[in-house]
Order: C-alpha cells, then structure tokens, then sequence
C-alpha cells in the first residue's frame, strides 16, 4: 500500500466519523435548537402522535358536547310540543264547555225554545257538560298549568255541578207533571237563572284567556331560543 492510499483511507475514515450535520431552528445556533435530520425526524413524529393524541381528544369532548346540546334541544322541543297539544286540548274542551252552557242557558231563558225542545235533551246535554268538564281534571293537564289556572279549573266545579243538578232539576220535575221525558222544557227568563249561566260562561272565558296566553307564550320562547 503507497502512501497516498494510505492517505485517502484515513481521510475517508475521518470522514465516517464525522458527526451528522446539524440544522438549527430557525437559524439559532444553540445547542437546544440543533439537531440532525435523524433527530429532527423522530421529534417530529413524536410531535405528530401527541398532536393526532390531542386531536382526537378535543374531536370526542366537542361530539360529546354537541350530543348534550342536541339531547336538550330535542327535550326541550318534545315539552314544548307536549305543552301545545296540552294547551290545545284545554283550550277545545273549555270553548265546547262554554258553547255547551250557553245553549242550556238559551233552553232554559230563551222564549224561542218555548215548547220545542224536550227534557229528554236537556238531560243529555247536562250530562255532557258534566262528562266534559270531568276530562280537564285528569292528572296530565296539570303539568304545564300555572297556580291561578289550576284554581280556576277546579274551582269551576261547584258552577259546572250546580247547573247540572239545575238542568237535572228542572227536566225531573217537567217529567213528573208530564209523565214524558218527550215534555218540552218549560222556559223560565228570570234574572237570577241568567246570572248563573253568564258567571260561569264569565268563568269559563277567562280560563280560555289564560290557556290563549300560556299558548302564545310557547311560541314567544320559541323564537328566543
């Protein structure tokens, strides 16, 4: 071996141990900033998984975050609508009820049903008032009401129940002195018999008055929300 080959394996050997060149972030030259292209890759596929890590993390809180919020929105929605279907069916029977007593009131002080409408029809009619009103008192129409609206429906019961024992009244004793429940309902348009059907078709109003306003207030929040 001469003493130039010798020269150019030693130069390459010095070459092969050599260190790696190093790259700096952003061109500071500190040791904390320099690393080989090695190094820099593996920092950048730890810095990779940690971030992908991270990601997915904030990707399941926000999912699970919009799962709550579109659980309560779908809650809020379904009570709304049960208010409404509520509110509603209130609403009919109280205006049936009040359509209902009035066309008793008619029969009883009217003189145009004088002699053309039957006991036995009054009977049916009173019957069905009673029979209505009895369906605002089940437990589920309660749910969404106020206190003062909740007092109002049962307090109606002693004028619901008193014109039913009226109209009751009036078509036994008719049968009686007739012997037929075919005997028409004799008209009698005094002032205190008028009085008790206007307080309680006065009643009756101002229950629909009550139920009107929880209605459009749903609506109300609604367009809030």
């Amino acid at each position: 071996m001469d003493t130039n080959q010798l020269l150019s394996d030693l130069a390459r050997a010095a070459d092969a141990v050599k260190p790696a060149q190093e790259y700096c972030f952003l061109w500071v030259d500190w040791w904390a900033t320099c690393m080989t292209k090695a190094e820099w890759s593996g920092w950048m596929q730890a810095f990779g998984s940690v971030a992908a890590i991270v990601g997915a993390v904030l990707l399941t809180e926000h999912q699970i975050r919009h799962d709550k919020e579109a659980a309560k929105l779908a809650a809020r929605d379904a009570e709304r609508r049960k208010i409404v279907r509520t509110t509603h069916h209130l609403i009919a029977i109280t205006k049936d009820l009040k359509g209902r007593v009035y066309h008793v009131k008619n029969v009883l002080t009217d003189g145009k049903y004088e002699g053309k409408y039957p006991v036995s029809n009054l009977e049916k009619i009173a019957k069905s008032i009673e029979e209505r009103y009895e369906t605002m008192l089940e437990p589920d129409a309660y749910e969404f009401l106020s206190g003062p609206t909740v007092n109002l429906i049962v307090g109606l019961s002693g004028s619901i129940f008193g014109l039913t024992r009226l109209a009751d009244g009036v078509a036994q004793s008719t049968k009686e002195k007739s012997g037929s429940d075919l005997t028409p309902v004799p008209v009698n348009p005094n002032q205190s018999s008028t009085q008790i059907f206007d307080n309680l078709m006065s009643k009756l109003q101002e229950l629909i008055d009550q139920l009107m306003a929880l209605r459009k207030s749903i609506d109300v929040d609604q367009e809030k929300a």
